[in-house]
């Protein structure tokens, strides 16, 4: 057990380098180091992760549990219940992705999709996206690590928000405008979630995934911050 342990604890500031965590036998023994704060944020003790194997020895995890009901995206997720703010529903998917270099697996990624739409309504509309890439590769891109992606809103959810004196041209959802199987098209920019550009180095924005308690913060303190900021909203829509 102790092995376990000293497994879970290897970060960059180890023998990593600035790169995210890695040295990995088992994602499971990361995710499931993850599960307590996830159980408690989010109020279901059955939750645990379900594994999909991808291409380049790749393997991703989504949050699972015995509630959750499913949102479309860049792909379908399990989703599960995050908050209820007056009489919106408020859900999010969580993936964890590994990819394995022998002799063991590295983190490459993680990320949060928080959808709206009413219990067993089945056309759940994606919101937000907060991305975690943190492949070796992507360390040395020039977005920002941790970032947010905002999803552009389809006609339909934003005529909550319309305002006959000022007109927006909205993006339509037919097929043809949609892309990897129901994601509509968002804005290119990546929102930079963590930054220290004060401290003068003009790629202070970047930063790995050291550990596997790192990992579970992160989480749990972005659905944290998510409930905040929609509770602040009360009833109005995200879109006015």
């Amino acid at each position: 057990m102790k092995k376990r342990k000293e497994k879970l604890s290897l970060s960059a500031d180890s023998n990593q380098g600035p790169h995210s965590l890695g040295g990995i036998d088992d994602p499971m023994a990361v995710l499931s180091a993850c599960l307590p704060g996830l159980r408690r944020q989010l109020e279901q003790s059955s939750l645990g992760f379900s594994k999909t194997d991808l291409a380049d020895r790749t393997v991703r995890y989504a949050l699972s549990g015995g509630e959750q009901q499913f949102g479309v995206a860049r792909d379908r997720y399990p989703v599960h219940l995050l908050c209820q703010v007056g009489t919106s529903w408020y859900w999010v998917a969580i993936i964890v992705s590994f990819q394995f270099k022998n002799p063991s697996y590295r983190l490459v990624d993680a990320g949060i999709i928080v959808f709206e739409g009413q219990g067993f309504q089945q056309d759940k509309v994606p919101l937000l996206r907060a991305e975690w890439h943190c492949s070796e590769e992507q360390l040395r891109e020039r977005h920002a690590q941790p970032h947010w992606h905002v999803y552009i809103p389809s006609q339909a959810t934003s005529q909550r928000g319309f305002d006959p004196d000022r007109p927006l041209e909205f993006p339509s959802s037919s097929p043809e405008q949609m892309k990897d199987g129901g994601e509509l098209e968002q804005m290119k920019f990546h929102f930079a979630m963590s930054a220290l550009w004060q401290s003068g180095n003009p790629n202070a924005h970047t930063f790995p995934i050291e550990s596997a308690k790192s990992l579970e913060t992160w989480l749990c303190g972005c659905l944290g911050y998510v409930v905040g900021q929609l509770s602040a909203l009360s009833e109005r829509s995200l879109f006015t």
